[in-house]
């Protein structure tokens, strides 16, 4: 019962939040585009946009790309505080008081300018999407160098390929890596790293440690490892 009475009143000071803020922006955007017609999508442009960067974040939680989280953390930070200055300069400026010619040249600019940064948050949307024709890398066999990697067209049948999985499938390697070398970093982690090597053989080692919330000195120290244990067998097996 208290977290559908919490829910309930997170949602209702939501909406109200959401309706003052709205309010004030609309009144502002109405001064620098007359046309209360038009001038109502003023604070739909600033609002979507914090919304959309929530969602965005939401989508690349679990990402290894740094960049995509810190653009879209950017992105929500700079809409959030164009709400809150465009809601404080309705505070400040009378209503009957025209705007500086400068303070309405820089609200005009914002719907081009979150355009664009709209724009380029779908193509990293867009790209995280599976290409039909990508390549993967090949497992790491007994003898087989896992720095090699292996251009698979995904037209054949790619069940008759090794191919990465989940990190799970490599928690037995990490245990035994982590026990040969005595690593302080747990199995889980070292999965990631090695999993992530795999499937992003070009992907840079901080990277690779940001898969496994390592510092990117110590991934390589891991790769390493795992590189030398397979020379190691490879020379065992010719």
């Amino acid at each position: 019962m208290s977290i559908i009475l919490g829910a309930v009143t997170a949602g209702g000071i939501a909406v109200a939040a959401f309706v003052l803020s709205f309010a004030a922006l609309w009144d502002v955007a109405t001064r620098v585009w007359p046309s209360r017609h038009l001038s109502w999508l003023g604070p739909v442009v600033v609002d979507a946009t914090i919304l959309q960067a929530t969602v965005s974040l939401v989508a690349v939680s679990s990402s290894t790309r740094v960049g995509e989280r810190r653009y879209f953390w950017a992105l929500l930070i700079g809409a959030a505080t164009t709400s809150v200055a465009g809601n404080a300069l309705h505070a400040v400026i009378p209503s009957n008081q025209p705007l500086s010619p400068w303070i309405a040249a820089v609200i005009a600019t914002i719907p081009p300018v979150f355009l664009l940064l709209s724009t380029h948050s779908l193509t990293l949307l867009l790209r995280r999407r599976p290409r039909p024709n990508a390549t993967i890398a090949t497992h790491a066999n007994a003898g087989v160098d896992l720095s090699a990697t292996q251009e698979i067209d995904l037209d054949a049948d790619v069940e008759d390929f090794p191919r990465p999985g989940s990190p799970r499938d490599y928690l037995e390697a990490a245990r035994d890596l982590r026990e040969r070398h005595g690593f302080g970093t747990p199995p889980a982690q070292i999965a990631a790293v090695l999993h992530h090597r795999d499937a992003n053989p070009e992907a840079s080692m901080r990277e690779h440690a940001a898969a496994g919330n390592i510092h990117h000195n110590t991934a390589k120290k891991i790769l390493d490892a795992a590189v030398g244990e397979l020379a190691h067998l490879g020379n065992r097996t010719v």
